[in-house]
């Protein structure tokens, strides 16, 4: 296992093994027994406990068992002995012993001690990472169970089954095979067994992207073992709870999680157990950036898998064990281990472990400035990615590859790698659509990083409108891992260029090259070794033929050099050609340039701004009818999140000061878009914004004298929707709800009933709002209502006043209804698409429409995801809140807002939210208001079509 690619890629290769291999044989009732004589040995060896002593205690007996033609005896004794080469980690001795214990067995015959053996004998091939050899033994295995009708072992034997088709990555057959195990324990009521196949079918639903299914399983699992008694399986459900905390953002409660397993699997003597749970935490410290603790995590894991000689667990470690080291900036310490495992990869079948090293390899290499080699081990690791069919770990590696390329002052090369990454993500996210979840965790924030490193590349070299192109695919791509599928219209990649598409197909054919000549080395030299160890030497032919495959790999190096140079060489002779064609190739697209020219034609002035956010520089590109001009800030991702969150948590305390730190961030990170912003005449600016500035309302910013909601609005674009801004509002019509009683961890609302009742106009309820329109309220705001009023095509306007939490995704994203009850976002979305297209404005004036509930790279994403699944409804527009809002002046907040709107539609959405601020933040002139702190006014946030 490599952690270098995403927390559920890890899950396949890291968890605990859940496989229920015995460790003695199972029983049936007419098992034959051996003589007396056999019997009292047998006993007398179970004693010992040294497995070494015990081996050979074990060999005399079925000696003697032979000799006395006791042939029950020898298939006992020689069982044992297969199972004390395992405890040895003689995984071929142990194979030899338990042949011939099944040979035994069908000489008796007993069908089930056959069984028993095969069961061992797979058991070694799992365990050594030979799953394809697992399988067919397993297979042989499953008829004799069912031909006997012993209905738990048949069980037991489906289980396993389902647990090596996982690690081969076969998904919908690992649960099928679950299943079947599932349903036979239920029947025969064997709880422990049903816990063993839902922890792994909490595994599979992970790997699915179903994490709160794989929750909801892992946690039952635990507590059924717990009242069971049942230690090794609450580990293993502890463990598998853990990695989902993962998955789910939460690494140091992973730890204690992971934690808690070691320590029963310890108290157990489970080593290798163990060693996984200490891998798992290694792996949670790696997640959370600390290298060095990571590092020593699997430096002990290491240790205890060389004890055991667990030749798939040492090669995980040692990649994991040279990834840290590198993060930790000793790449040149990192060759070793690396080099190590490529070694010991030779020796399994676990080619996807080998194609991660490969890469790991090629970083390492690539941080030491030895580019020559870096790209030598990213093509090995690309070919066999593309082999093997590992879209995620290819992507990966043509990323690293794209960083290379750009740190070795090759940007141009380095622009074509990085869309060929960001064409791979962009095949894994159309490829998944049918599977109601993502195949790995790759749409969120381990996919991020490759969309912003090209359009920083991009940008840096001019090419300003296909860096607006990749972000409107990160843009999907956020909003696809929100929602597990999308009907976005757009492009499903971005296009190479003809200069491009020739630089690639010319590094494919390098590559195929690459890939044939160590494909045929490996082999060779695998059979040089095996003959080496019975003293016999290769075929003078194949001898010969190895040699010249060494040389051609010599030459692998020069052929590469070439390569780079004649890429050198064109771009130098191309002068703007790049720039001319990539203008050229989008120029008719609706591009944002295009829509601000609809509406300068209408006579509105507008602008909009891309903000960028990567490692070191944040971008912005700032769109005006006239075309398209970028400015960037040095700045350090990091630096802005500390900036962003020391001004959130002003922003949200109203006894705070929130001008300093506002000042700190409009002079670091505001000041110079603004600066070339003003140049434009634009009189209404659109923001798309990138990472934790999403949780900053940008017109709560102090610049010095004023707040920025002072100098103009500041509206929320999102590029999937650029049509929603054309369109036109209808005299609108409204249905208002308000839930006031709280309920389920929330609090009450006594606000939303005052809030609601100054919106709606109902002279039959004596409600004198500004819109016509019903109300609902508490008892009478429940599902069937909500969904009426949304059906009704003649509200265009719909106004929430209730508790909304944003989480991860949208099945954990909801709201309270006004009886009590909770709706998901993903229950909203089943109720049909465009189910919202005749809403001009969804508002939710409520706490926490807009929260962040989870950090990381890919940070307020899930601000843009919600409102993008909101518009793919059919919403025009979305009004969310960025903190709890004031339950004692968002009433008149709202009121003014929609007074304003009404009274000047000419003004639009944007400028009538602005103003009712204004209201809030300057008072009516008779003294300072009361609500001046943005605490009050700043977290409303308008997103989609503003006019």
């Amino acid at each position: 296992m490599a952690v270098s690619v995403t927390s559920i890629l890890a899950a396949l290769t890291s968890l605990t093994a859940l496989f229920t291999w015995s460790s003695e044989p199972l029983q049936a009732k007419t098992e034959p027994k051996p003589t007396v004589e056999t019997l009292a040995l047998l006993r007398d060896a179970a004693r010992v406990r040294d497995p070494a002593v015990a081996l050979a205690k074990y060999a005399a007996i079925a000696n003697k068992a032979i000799q006395a033609k006791d042939t029950v005896g020898e298939a006992k004794a020689e069982f044992a002995c297969g199972q004390k080469c395992e405890a040895l980690f003689k995984w071929d001795d142990a194979r030899r012993w338990l042949r011939k214990a099944g040979q035994a067995w069908s000489k008796v015959p007993y069908k089930p001690g056959e069984a028993d053996a095969l069961d061992e004998i797979a058991g070694t091939w799992y365990y050594t990472g030979h799953y394809h050899e697992c399988l067919d033994t397993l297979r042989t295995e499953l008829d004799i169970r069912h031909a006997v009708a012993d209905r738990n072992a048949e069980a037991d034997t489906l289980k396993n089954l389902g647990d090596t088709y996982f690690r081969l990555g076969e998904m919908q057959t690992a649960l099928d095979y679950l299943n079947r195990a599932l349903a036979i324990y239920r029947d025969v009521k064997n709880e422990a067994g049903q816990v063993s196949a839902i922890q792994a079918m909490a595994n599979v639903h992970a790997i699915l992207g179903e994490l709160e299914k794989s929750v909801k399983e892992s946690t039952w699992t635990i507590e059924v073992a717990r009242r069971l008694g049942l230690k090794d399986a609450e580990g293993d459900g502890l463990s598998i709870l853990g990695v989902r905390q993962l998955d789910l953002g939460n690494p140091r409660e992973a730890i204690k999680s992971f934690e808690a397993a070691y320590k029963i699997k310890e108290g157990l003597r489970n080593e290798r157990d163990a060693a996984i749970n200490l891998g798992d935490i290694g792996f949670a410290h790696y997640v959370l950036g600390e290298h060095a603790e990571a590092l020593k995590t699997y430096q002990d894991v290491y240790q205890r898998d060389k004890r055991r000689d667990d030749l798939a667990s040492m090669i995980s470690d040692l990649d994991n064990i040279g990834l840290n080291l590198i993060k930790l900036g000793r790449s040149s310490e990192a060759l070793a281990p690396l080099q190590e495992a490529l070694q010991l990869e030779e020796q399994c079948d676990d080619n996807r472990s080998e194609a991660s090293t490969l890469d790991n390899v090629g970083l390492a290499y690539s941080e030491l400035r030895n580019f020559d080699k870096a790209y030598i081990f990213f093509g090995r690791a690309l070919a066999l990615d593309h082999t093997l069919h590992l879209p995620g770990s290819e992507g990966f590696a043509l990323s690293r590859m794209a960083h290379a390329l750009a740190a070795n002052g090759m940007p141009d090369l380095a622009i074509t790698f990085g869309k060929e990454a960001v064409n791979v993500y962009q095949g894994m996210r159309q490829r998944a659509k049918g599977l109601g979840g993502a195949a790995e965790q790759t749409y969120s924030t381990s996919v991020a990083p490759t969309y912003r490193e090209l359009a920083d590349l991009l940008i840096k070299q001019g090419r300003l409108v296909e860096a607006e192109e990749v972000m409107d695919l990160l843009k999907e791509q956020e909003t696809f891992a929100f929602v597990r599928g999308t009907k976005h219209g757009f492009e499903d990649t971005i296009s190479k260029l003809a200069i491009e598409e020739g630089w690639w197909t010319k590094w494919q054919e390098l590559e195929k090259k690459a890939f044939r000549i160590y494909t045929r080395k490996d082999a060779l030299e695998q059979e040089q070794a095996k003959l080496a160890k019975a003293g016999k030497a290769l075929q003078p032919g194949k001898a010969k033929e190895l040699a010249q495959l060494e040389e051609d790999t010599s030459k692998l190096a020069s052929g590469t050099k070439s390569y780079l140079e004649a890429v050198r060489k064109e771009v130098a002779s191309s002068g703007n050609r790049l720039s001319e064609e990539a203008d050229a190739k989008i120029r008719n697209a609706k591009s944002v340039v295009a829509r601000l020219k609809e509406l300068r034609a209408k006579g509105i002035t507008a602008a909009a701004v891309y903000a960028i956010a990567s490692e070191d520089t944040l971008h912005y590109i700032i769109v005006s009818p006239s075309g398209a001009v970028p400015v960037s800030v040095p700045i350090a991702s990091d630096k802005i999140n500390k900036m962003t969150a020391e001004l959130r948590q002003a922003l949200r305390d109203p006894a705070s000061d929130p001008k300093k730190p506002g000042k700190a961030l409009f002079d670091a990170v505001l000041r110079p878009a603004l600066e070339k912003l003003d140049q434009t005449g634009a009189k209404s600016v659109m923001w798309c914004l990138d990472g934790t500035l999403r949780y900053v309302p940008l017109g709560a910013v102090w610049d010095g004298e004023k707040y920025l909601i002072q100098r103009g609005d500041f509206t929320i674009f999102n590029p999937l929707h650029l049509e929603t801004i054309m369109s036109s509002d209808r005299s609108p019509t409204v249905a208002a709800f308000a839930a006031t009683k709280g309920g389920d961890g929330f609090g009450p609302l006594p606000g939303a009933h005052d809030e609601v009742k100054r919106i709606v106009k109902d002279k039959k309820n004596s409600l004198l709002g500004p819109i016509p329109g019903t109300l609902w309220e508490d008892s009478s705001f429940t599902e069937k209502n909500f969904k009426l009023a949304i059906e009704d095509q003649d509200n265009s306007l719909l106004h929430v006043a209730t508790h909304f939490a944003i989480g991860r995704d949208f099945k954990s994203s909801k709201m309270l209804l006004g009886d009590g009850k909770e709706l998901y976002l993903s229950q909203i979305a089943d109720w049909g698409e465009s189910i919202l297209g005749h809403v001009d404005l969804l508002c939710l004036s409520a706490c926490d429409t807009a929260e962040v509930i989870h950090g990381g790279s890919n940070a307020g994403s899930e601000i843009d995801s919600f409102a993008g699944l909101m518009m793919d409804q059919g919403a025009k527009a979305v009004v969310a809140t960025l903190w709890p809002v004031s339950d004692e002046s968002t009433p008149l907040l709202v009121e003014r807002f929609y007074i304003n709107w009404i009274a000047n539609p000419e003004l639009g959405k944007g400028q009538a939210l602005r103003k009712a601020q204004l209201s809030l933040l300057e008072g009516d002139g008779s003294g300072p208001s009361p609500y001046q702190h943005p605490f009050y006014w700043g977290p409303f946030i308008l997103i989609g079509n503003w006019r």
